[in-house]
């Protein structure tokens, strides 16, 4: 197994690489999250993080898949690892990434979608007399207007407002 300051020394480099590729911060935080799970789940096995095969990364899915991921999930997970393997491949600490067939995320129509008075109902949910009522209720609408996702949603700030335009 890799000492403790190899693997951070590791994870350190690969995200300055990442963060010079212009990555945001969320796509770091998420990144450094999902490693970090990976990681962990890497200890008891003894396996070295540069002797990582592709073997080893099947049964990863397979862990994940039985800890009840969402299939989304379990591809995210999958492809944080991914990318730092390919980093590592790069920095030429190991020959050349694991390769496995990453798991195909089926995305269809919405099963359900929220009827315009259940919308409604929700909209009317935050305590509008309250600051973080007014706030809540901005995040909401702006949601439902925008089809935005969360993500999406966390990045904006006040610079990404246009008062002028009206939005």
């Amino acid at each position: 197994m890799s000492s403790p300051a190899d693997v951070a020394e590791l994870l350190a480099d690969f995200e300055r690489a990442q963060r010079g590729l212009g990555r945001s911060d969320v796509t770091l935080t998420d990144y450094r999250q999902r490693l970090r799970t990976f990681l962990a789940w890497l200890e008891p096995r003894s396996q070295h993080v540069l002797g990582v095969d592709a073997a080893t990364l099947i049964a990863y899915h397979e862990a994940l898949r039985e800890k009840g991921y969402a299939p989304a999930s379990v591809l995210a997970y999958l492809l944080a690892v991914r990318v730092f393997y390919a980093h590592l491949t790069r920095r030429r600490h190991i020959e050349a990434p694991p390769a496995i067939a990453l798991p195909r995320v089926r995305r269809g129509p919405p099963v359900h979608v929220l009827t315009p008075r259940q919308v409604m109902r929700i909209l009317a949910q935050p305590d509008t007399t309250a600051p973080l009522g007014i706030r809540d209720r901005a995040i909401l609408e702006t949601l439902y207007s925008t089809a935005m996702r969360i993500g999406e949603l966390r990045q904006l700030s006040v610079g990404s407002l246009d008062f002028e335009g009206g939005f």
